[in-house]
């Protein structure tokens, strides 16, 4: 790993000699057409996408700094709230509820998920069938978590009064009783 993290260092550092090694003799072309203003010339002509970079890279700290400093530092020292108006102290509550009523949809599926294979384990034991191994392969990734949030917001038009937690918590329990389970493509 050292041998290839050492090729690549040399080779970024051959291409940088040979980038140098480029502008001087584009430098030593212009003096001897020019002059020693021709050289000047393109020496400037050779440093500034560096320098601009150098610029660009200096005006946005001088931009990112003042910012933290005067936005976010005096929040973080002295603890100010958001906000003391109370439709937005009632917006957040209510977000925060909701929020925690969907994160809470992550253990309730595993609950179900639990559920559902030892309901079917215990089936197949009836039967006689003896299992020793069970493997379920959950396919809900936080994209679907995500989608589950975007498809309530617009049921509910955005409208955080309009949506609670126990509205998600009925929806949840009506895919509880719905039941269905598309197959037995989890279990092995």
């Amino acid at each position: 790993m050292d041998e290839k993290d050492n090729s690549q260092s040399s080779l970024q550092t051959a291409a940088d000699l040979g980038r140098a090694a480029k502008a001087a003799y584009r430098i030593a072309q212009a003096a001897a057409v020019s002059g020693v203003h021709g050289a000047a010339a393109a020496a400037v002509k050779e440093t500034v996408p560096a320098l601009v970079k150098f610029l660009l890279a200096v005006l946005l700290i001088m931009i990112v700094i003042p910012m933290v400093v005067f936005t976010a530092l005096p929040n973080i020292f002295f603890g100010y709230d958001s906000s003391d108006t109370a439709s937005v102290i009632h917006m957040t509550e209510q977000a925060m509820r909701i929020g925690g009523a969907y994160m809470s949809l992550d253990d309730f599926e595993r609950t179900q998920i639990d559920s559902i294979v030892t309901g079917i384990a215990a089936e197949y034991e009836a039967d006689g069938t003896a299992i020793d191994h069970i493997e379920v392969k959950n396919t809900m990734k936080e994209d679907d978590l995500l989608w589950i949030i975007a498809i309530n917001s617009a049921a509910y038009e955005q409208d955080l009064d309009a949506m609670s937690a126990e509205l998600i918590q009925r929806g949840r329990d009506q895919a509880d009783r719905s039941g269905r389970v598309d197959g037995a493509d989890g279990l092995q």
